[in-house]
């Protein structure tokens, strides 16, 4: 699996509103691994209990792929590692 990058727009399964990447490979507040952490798209952060953990098989529809640099691909391997 490829990481998305930060800032990317998706429509997840069984979830009305898009959601926008904001972090990868989290831990919830109830100690579950998560490969995504995204917030609604267009308001944004609203509040801890506003943001949505994710895993990539519940991503139905890739709608904006957020800016990608070096960096970003040399984190994203890391990432895919751990």
């Amino acid at each position: 699996m490829k990481l998305l990058p930060i800032g990317t727009v998706v429509k997840l399964e069984d979830i009305e509103q898009i959601v926008m990447i904001i972090g990868r490979m989290v831990v919830s507040a109830d100690k579950r691994d998560f490969d995504y952490v995204g917030v609604p798209y267009p308001v944004g952060y609203l509040g801890d209990e506003k943001v949505l953990c994710f895993n990539h098989d519940k991503i139905v529809e890739e709608m904006h792929r957020g800016y990608m640099t070096e960096s970003e691909l040399i984190l994203r391997e890391k990432l895919v590692e751990l």
